[in-house]
């Protein structure tokens, strides 16, 4: 629901392809190559323990780190062996594989076995592992052997580039018993967050092409709209507070900000935390706001008890979680080492497996039952995980969908999920 949506400065947007087929660009997603801090080749060692033969170029001068052409994620973390690489993402391309080394631990946005086109955001340059400073170390790896990728990727980068890339929304849910995935007609960030604001659908709200984005219904009809707020977020949630537009938390450039609307239009407004990694927002009884994040692998826990705080709860989260409020309690569903976890508040905090293991996009939903439900894309299928007979249990949807999901409880007894 947008009310007043035009009086706030919202433009309508066409649907458009979120880049060329087979567009290769820098992993700053463009086609400017980025600053080179150390080329390819020999060198001389920087530390003790680095290579004097460096088997990739390191970047600089840039944050977000995009993927420099379509394919799909093999792995993402730290593959055993490559621990002095630190946090990474490697890529299966059509002729070539891409590994981007060192970035900021949490900040991952894809995960394995997920489908990326060039563009995408894939997680933040940071200095994990055995480094002297922040820089993206890429490889790039052909027949088995790494090559030079700046000749590599010069001879090939053109089509067109979109440094914010969008795809098609579907709303999936259970229609005449059975489970669909209906196209919404419009395109998005593949960083979002979906919200209930109490229309019957879900609102969606992203930044792509530089601002706060907007896809949703509006009388009675899918749309999209600009806010014209400026925003290059790489992490997003949103809180329905009870008022006509949702409260919008998002981290750009490591700063986490609050985004709200007012009679006069949409606002930015920093939190004065640094939160370098992915973060999800929660509203529990009292207006309550928390947020949780993912700082270097450790859950930390935000409130604004006494202004912004933030603290370090020392327990384990992976990159894909989602916060819920399951009854008035604050529950965390994260994917950890391939298995769903929960992590509650209780004589400190709790971690606890699930015994389901998974791989995907993840995101959860509180159904009722005192747990929270847990839906995952797993490539083949979108999967529902929740409670049964006292033990968790995981169920098939059997409906494929592709990219990042939330979801969300609109009635009718099941989760409705947007995939983009």
């Amino acid at each position: 629901m947008l009310t007043g949506a035009a009086a706030l400065g919202f433009d309508a947007l066409s649907a458009s392809p979120a880049s060329a087929a087979g567009a290769i660009l820098w992993p700053n997603g463009t086609t400017t190559r980025p600053a080179i801090s150390s080329p390819f080749g020999q060198r001389p060692k920087p530390n003790q323990g680095a290579s004097s033969d460096h088997k990739g170029t390191d970047f600089v001068g840039f944050s977000i780190v995009r993927a420099v052409a379509d394919g799909v994620v093999v792995a993402a973390g730290i593959p055993g062996g490559w621990e002095p690489g630190g946090t990474q993402v490697w890529i299966q391309h059509d002729g070539f594989l891409t590994r981007s080394l060192h970035m900021v631990a949490g900040s991952l946005a894809v995960s394995p076995n997920q489908t990326v086109h060039a563009g995408d955001v894939i997680g933040t340059m940071g200095a994990t592992g055995n480094v002297t400073g922040v820089h993206l170390h890429l490889e790039v790896v052909v027949g088995g052997v790494q090559i030079d990728p700046v000749p590599f990727l010069t001879a090939r980068v053109g089509g067109t580039p979109q440094p914010d890339p969008v795809r098609g929304v579907k709303e999936f849910a259970v229609r005449g018993g059975s489970w669909s995935a209906i196209p919404v007609g419009y395109n998005m960030s593949n960083r979002f967050t979906a919200v209930n604001m109490g229309s019957g659908w879900g609102d969606l709200y992203g930044s792509f092409g530089g601002h706060l984005r907007y896809v949703g219904v509006m009388g009675g009809a899918w749309t999209q709209m600009d806010s014209g707020l400026p925003l290059d977020a790489y992490s997003i949630s949103a809180l329905n507070v009870g008022q006509s537009f949702p409260h919008i938390f998002a981290v750009e450039n490591s700063v986490l900000y609050h985004i709200y609307a007012d009679g006069t239009g949409w606002h930015k407004a920093s939190t004065g935390l640094t939160v370098p990694g992915k973060i999800s927002a929660v509203l529990l009884p009292g207006g309550n706001v928390q947020i949780v994040a993912n700082i270097g692998g450790y859950m930390h826990h935000i409130t604004t008890h006494n202004g912004w705080e933030i603290g370090n709860s020392g327990i384990p989260i992976g990159d894909e979680f989602k916060a819920v409020n399951v009854g008035g309690m604050l529950q965390i569903v994260t994917l950890l080492n391939g298995v769903v976890h929960l992590i509650w508040p209780g004589a400190g905090w709790q971690l606890q497996s699930t015994g389901i293991g998974t791989s995907g996009s993840l995101t959860a939903v509180d159904m009722g039952g005192g747990y929270p439900t847990v839906i995952t894309n797993e490539g083949w299928s979108v999967c529902v995980t929740s409670v049964s007979g006292g033990g968790w249990v995981r169920q098939s949807t059997g409906v494929a969908v592709s990219g990042t999901i939330d979801a969300l409880n609109i009635g009718g007894g099941y989760p409705t999920v947007y995939a983009v």
